[in-house]
């Protein structure tokens, strides 16, 4: 489900910083054959995403705001653009959020 919506906010140019080729290079590899597009289906990203790591994790949860803001809040860096720095006010809880989503998954 979150990585359904970051992909929704990639292709909508939600983020000023993780465009398209970003996520590709992040989630596919940047040496990779296959190019994706905008108009990527999710279906077709899901069966090519090849590289996915804790740090991912963490990226995922606080791009989607309506889990983020039960643990943590964005610092923006700069008034001229959107560079923010990610703060967990409830570290444990966010802790056992993320052990809970993992195990889920391997189950």
């Amino acid at each position: 489900v979150y990585f359904k919506k970051l992909w929704r906010g990639v292709r909508s140019d939600k983020y000023s910083h993780f465009d398209v080729k970003r996520f590709s290079d992040v989630f596919i590899g940047a040496n990779s054959e296959i190019v994706l597009k905008k108009d990527d289906a999710f279906d077709y990203v899901w069966q090519n995403v090849k590289k996915f790591n804790f740090y991912d994790v963490i990226a995922l949860l606080v791009g989607v705001d309506e889990v983020f803001d039960c643990y943590g809040h964005l610092e923006k860096l700069d008034d001229d653009k959107e560079v923010y720095l990610a703060k967990i006010d409830k570290r444990k809880a966010f802790r056992k959020y993320i052990y809970d989503m993992i195990l889920n998954k391997l189950q």
